[in-house]
């Protein structure tokens, strides 16, 4: 910083075999600086310090797959405290991206009928929610519930049934009667959105789904030694199916086009629970022009954005304000998008020194 502009960088040369390793390279800017590093879901210091409630649940539950040069995991928040040593100002809100695939999932993370939206009852055997929800909001749900556990049920006329769930991330929305993944569409290869019988057959072979001739031996199956639980489920399933026979969910609002009974043996069950985090956007305070700002202390001693921090843009995950407090999953390819379009938007502003 010179004179309230950002004019460079130094960086350290961390490159293995370098003739330079270990040195300190400064980088004059004459235009502007870009911070544009990821996130900081992988730094735990930073994630208890701006995010201790995803910590909570997830400290254990993240998946960070990019690595540095040196084999160390990147997504370390530098941008983020470059930033903040150049005094500009951190967003007060992260948005944390943990989309939920549905419960039994197998090594391709798919669940066994991924999010759709099934009949969903908690660890006490009580429904808890309208279960027609993209992933991102079907994860606040099972995060607010006893034990962060839940199981989804349906029944064999599920081929039928899945044609009536939405094509969304996550979700199944068509029937295939394939006999193998080797037969499926060769586009599609994980079997998001399309179900066969030989996936369900698998998955209650290997133990992710459960399956039961009657509702009494599946919630038998499912909340083994609680007799309380297993009646509770038996008559929120047969109030589920009453509200399907009436068409209209009095309890939670489910568009009557997927509320559908749970009355055709052989019946199954799988586990949901709290599904990965994938990132954590949140970062610098930023503007449409990619702008950062001074952090100031206001008259009633609030940290608020001061003047704009000259030189300094920033694009990215790491640039504040592009969501709330989660992740919206109904936009398709949103974060991908706004950081090409932005890291655009920075590059021409840096340019024009605006």
């Amino acid at each position: 910083m010179k004179d309230g502009r950002c004019t460079g960088v130094y960086a350290l040369d961390d490159m293995p075999g370098s003739p330079t390793k270990g040195k300190y390279l400064k980088v004059n800017a004459l235009k502007g600086v870009i911070l544009s590093t990821g996130d900081f879901g992988s730094n735990d210091a930073a994630m208890y310090h701006f995010a201790p409630d995803i910590m909570k649940s997830h400290k254990n539950n993240r998946l960070f797959t990019s690595v540095d040069v040196n084999g160390q995991r990147t997504n370390q928040g530098d941008g983020l405290r470059l930033g903040a040593w150049a005094g500009a100002k951190v967003a007060g809100f992260t948005a944390p991206m943990i989309h939920h695939m549905g419960g039994g999932a197998d090594l391709s993370g798919v669940g066994v009928m991924g999010n759709a939206g099934f009949l969903n009852l908690d660890v006490d055997g009580k429904r808890f929610m309208n279960e027609d929800l993209p992933g991102q909001q079907l994860e606040n749900q099972i995060e607010s519930i006893r034990l962060m556990k839940s199981w989804q049920i349906f029944d064999s006329n599920w081929p039928e049934q899945v044609t009536h769930m939405p094509a969304a991330h996550g979700g199944a929305c068509y029937y295939e009667d394939y006999k193998s993944i080797d037969e499926g569409p060769k586009n599609n290869k994980t079997y998001r959105n399309w179900k066969s019988p030989y996936q369900l057959d698998e998955a209650v072979k290997d133990g992710r789904c459960v399956k039961a001739d009657t509702l009494e031996e599946l919630v038998a199956k499912i909340y083994p030694n609680d007799i309380k639980a297993q009646k509770t489920a038996l008559e929120s399933i047969k109030r589920y199916n009453e509200l399907a026979a009436k068409g209209y969910d009095e309890d939670f609002n489910k568009p009557a086009s997927r509320l559908m009974p749970v009355d055709k043996a052989p019946f199954y069950a799988d586990m949901f629970s709290t599904a990965i985090m994938l990132t954590c956007i949140g970062g610098l305070e930023s503007d449409e022009d990619c702008h950062t700002f001074k952090e100031i202390t206001d008259d009633e001693g609030r940290q608020v954005c001061g003047e704009i921090i000259k030189g300094l843009y920033v694009a990215g995950n790491m640039q504040g304000g592009k969501f709330g407090l989660q992740y919206p999953i109904g936009l398709k390819g949103v974060s991908h998008s706004m950081a090409m379009y932005y890291g655009k938007v920075a590059g021409e502003n840096a340019v024009k020194e605006l």
